[in-house]
């Protein structure tokens, strides 16, 4: 073999030395209120990420009897020196009401010292997918993510997103209340309902919405009278949820358009009927709050209490309250 040929051979032992992937050891996630079948596809979906991330080598435990899955730290450090593996990492899943806890520790086999450490939190078992992603990816860039015994890393953003990751659109039907207070309006409640578009984007809420609104009243006097309300409202709110829990409260802005139709009945001392119609339009303001039950299901209840403001004429405001609930169901994934 000449000069050049052997040459040749030492470079590529050289570069494949250098750019070999370093072997790590994943042993089936402990669950602790979950169950075990959770822990084992935990294990296999973080190893794919961390084989996708191209930094390790990662080597699952074999397969075996699910009672056997967990293994003990001693034995799973015996497994990765048998395997060859400079790194082991230990991960677990904890189920604690309606939250899921996710720890992961990067281990050096040679010694067990803690290289790094993880902890994260979700409150959806649909949440655990991104989780084990980012955290296998935060294994690639060589980063100490935490140090053991902090709880909770993820940042209120970040929170937002994990919660509300499955889906965030969905449309709802509405059914409220318009109480008008001012002076210039008729002081009769008008019910009515609707249909509305949400857009959750985690950190605040879109939402589009037509309702109509109608009462009927009477009026007597030298003679009877009755007048019908007809509002038709098209609104666009935003929501600000004030936690990333499942329940949270909310604050709302909205500003949208209004037409009005009153129809006004009288009959007149001969007995005769006579109607007459009132139209009015202009711009609608509301500000209020609420409350989210059920944000991260399929199905969830909006229950609004908001006052506005129907500005049709700057010398004449009408203004009131509006209470009100929305059923949204998701439609889009």
């Amino acid at each position: 073999m000449n000069l050049k040929s052997n040459l040749s051979l030492v470079l590529i032992f050289v570069f494949t030395g250098i750019y070999s992937q370093e072997k790590i050891y994943i042993p089936f996630f402990e669950c602790v209120g979950c169950k075990k079948q959770l822990g084992i596809s935990a294990t296999i979906i973080f190893s794919d990420f961390v084989e996708e991330a191209d930094h390790f080598e990662p080597i699952i435990a074999p397969n075996r009897d699910s009672a056997l899955s967990y293994e003990s730290f001693n034995e799973s450090m015996e497994s990765a020196e048998l395997l060859s593996a400079k790194y082991l990492i230990n991960g677990s899943i904890v189920k604690l009401e309606n939250s899921y806890y996710i720890k992961v520790t990067l281990y050096a086999t040679s010694g067990g010292m803690i290289i790094q450490a993880e902890n994260r939190q979700c409150s959806n078992s649909d949440d655990i997918i991104l989780l084990l992603k980012d955290m296998a990816k935060s294994l690639a860039n060589d980063k100490v993510m935490s140090q053991p015994g902090d709880l909770y890393l993820i940042s209120k953003s970040e929170g937002k997103k994990i919660n509300r990751i499955k889906s965030n659109k969905s449309l709802g039907i509405i059914a409220g209340a318009m109480v008008p207070l001012s002076e210039n309006e008729i002081k009769n409640v008008n019910t009515g309902f609707g249909g509305q578009a949400s857009f959750d984007l985690r950190n605040f809420i879109l939402q589009s919405s037509l309702e109509v609104y109608f009462a009927n009243d009477n009026i007597e006097g030298f003679n009877y009278n009755s007048v019908s309300n007809r509002y038709y409202n098209l609104n666009i709110n935003t929501l600000y949820p004030l936690s990333s829990t499942n329940n949270a409260p909310f604050v709302s802005l909205g500003a949208g358009f209004s037409y009005r139709e009153s129809e006004f009945n009288i009959v007149t001392i001969q007995g005769d009927n006579i109607s007459d119609f009132y139209y009015d339009h202009g711009l609608l303001f509301s500000a209020g709050g609420g409350y989210i039950l059920k944000r991260n299901s399929d199905a969830s209840l909006f229950v609004y209490g908001k006052g506005y403001a129907f500005i049709n004429d700057l010398e004449s405001i009408s203004y009131g309250i509006m209470l009100s609930f929305a059923l949204q169901v998701e439609f889009f994934n």
